[in-house]
């Protein structure tokens, strides 16, 4: 478990703005250097599904 995950699953079972959580996240990992192997189960599912909605939304922008 990273020193985030306390903080993680406060946000979003608070129901804080997932785009501005995961902006926060992003941000975390970056200035502490996190690594995949550093984060919780939450934290990888959370960065995954980040991802995969990303991921998404540049498909249909492609195709517009």
């Amino acid at each position: 478990m990273s020193k985030y995950e306390a903080e993680l699953r406060r946000r979003l079972e608070s129901g804080e703005d997932v785009e501005e959580t995961a902006n926060w996240f992003i941000d975390c990992m970056i200035t502490s250097k996190m690594e995949w192997k550093d984060l919780s189960v939450l934290e990888v599912k959370f960065m995954k599904r980040i991802h995969e909605g990303y991921t998404r939304w540049m498909a249909n922008r492609k195709l517009n």
